[in-house]
């Protein structure tokens, strides 16, 4: 049996809000592109790393546990860049802080599909925004 990772209760329910609004603003195109995707988000801070597993199947996005299973991809970035990730998409600028914080090597990507994902992750970003899901 296998320990869970550390996870801030508080950090926790952000990142569950957060996929619960990046379900909802996801579109066919999508899902059809990103079904069997294992991720992990691997969340920084110095009291130690904290990791957060999703799987996307048949529409939905979920929690997931690895369980050798080969992973499509790992993101690491600070607390404080996903807390300013969540704060662009509600100022409408999700999609650009995106890419900023990328470019700024302040997003660290493991995985073979980058160029795809990259592009997906802006377009969710931005329809974050317009659609007021960050919002609420």
């Amino acid at each position: 049996m296998t320990t869970p990772p550390r996870q801030s209760k508080r950090i926790k329910f952000l990142v569950d809000q957060f996929m619960k609004k990046v379900e909802g603003v996801a579109d066919d195109d999508d899902w059809a592109e990103t079904d069997g995707w294992l991720g992990k988000m691997v969340l920084t801070d110095p009291s130690g790393d904290q990791t957060y597993v999703y799987q996307i199947k048949d529409g939905k996005m979920t929690e997931a546990d690895q369980n050798g299973r080969e992973l499509t991809a790992t993101m690491t970035m600070s607390i404080d860049t996903f807390l300013d990730l969540i704060e662009g998409a509600m100022e409408g600028q999700g999609g650009e802080v995106f890419r900023k914080k990328y470019g700024m090597r302040h997003i660290q990507y493991s995985g073979k599909t980058w160029l795809a994902d990259s592009e997906r992750f802006g377009r969710v970003f931005n329809r974050l925004a317009a659609a007021g899901a960050a919002r609420r």
